[in-house]
């Protein structure tokens, strides 16, 4: 376990030296925050509570967050949900589904995933998806075809397996291996190249825990 926490710490330390480096104002630092306090539920809930508990408390805000966004699209002038993201919402997002509700939906649908695989995709896509956007956004690039830089994309997959491995070795009773891990971190880093917008805060986790499940099952 130990090196398990010391590959999560120092992981996490990274990751505020790149949000501090990349953030370009209060509002893009506030989301950065708010994404990677999503680690609580894999890290945290999941271990502490068990699975039932880790998707009964997705579940719970997802169904609130969708409501709102029912309620907004029906009735703009009185955008709860708007009011209440705006100080991390990206321009634009109020129109359209919001970052939030797009997280929980796609951690909520891979935690369906069978054993640990749910909590592994989330901690895997939480961490993997900001840092593809803030090392393109540090080292620029040469693009990929979808349109994402090359440096975003590498630091997509590798941060992706990073917290793969240091998952397995922090929770080795998960039943998560070496083998999903390296069969989910490149599904992450696929659909986050070729999902465009939003929506790529949905499909990362569940073309991870899809990949992770295809893995064990042939495993």
């Amino acid at each position: 376990m130990a090196p398990g926490i010391f590959m999560w710490v120092l992981l996490l330390c990274m990751s505020t030296v790149l949000v501090l480096l990349t953030a370009s104002d209060a509002r893009s630092l506030r989301r950065r925050i708010l994404r990677f306090s999503g680690l609580v539920f894999p890290m945290v809930v999941h271990p502490l509570f068990g699975i039932r508990v880790y998707r009964i408390s997705l579940l719970i805000p997802l169904v609130v967050l969708l409501g709102l966004e029912a309620s907004g699209k029906k009735k703009p002038e009185k955008n709860l949900l708007g009011t209440l993201i705006s100080p991390i919402a990206k321009e634009g997002e109020r129109e359209h589904l919001s970052g939030i509700s797009a997280w929980f939906t796609g951690v909520f649908i891979a935690s369906l995933a069978p054993g640990g695989i749910g909590p592994a995709a989330a901690a895997m896509g939480t961490v993997a998806d900001p840092w593809a956007s803030m090392a393109g956004t540090l080292m620029g690039g040469r693009k990929t075809k979808p349109g994402k830089t090359f440096s975003g994309s590498v630091a997509c997959l590798l941060s992706a397996f990073w917290s793969g491995v240091a998952f397995t070795l922090i929770f080795p009773d998960s039943g998560i291996t070496l083998i999903h891990v390296s069969a989910g971190a490149p599904a992450i880093a696929a659909a986050e190249v070729y999902t465009s917008g939003t929506y790529d805060n949905i499909t990362v986790f569940i073309a991870g825990a899809a990949a992770m499940t295809l893995a064990g099952a042939v495993h």
